[in-house]
């Protein structure tokens, strides 16, 4: 499971006489966007994890919808039991 977002990026590379950057072309590649904590980052996700990372957002979203959820049906639960004297 990830929670974040799946960009692909378009830009130049760092290598000093690359051919393609030469001419103009942008390489592109995929980047995991996300936070931890209160700070951003981003992680170069090769080409062939991008359907498992793809995968893996899509299940923390779902459990994000389902964590939701149980908090909504805990919450109509506890103000439907009877009050407890104490």
């Amino acid at each position: 499971m990830a929670i974040g977002s799946l960009s692909l990026r378009r830009g130049r590379c760092i290598r000093p006489n690359c051919p393609a950057c030469a001419a103009g072309q942008l390489h592109t590649n995929y980047a995991l966007y996300g936070r931890r904590g209160s700070r951003r980052f981003s992680m170069y996700v090769p080409e062939r994890l991008v359907p498992e990372v793809r995968k893996a957002i899509r299940n923390g979203r779902r459990l994000h919808e389902l964590i939701n959820e149980a908090g909504i049906r805990y919450l109509a639960a506890l103000k439907t039991e009877p009050k407890s004297k104490g």
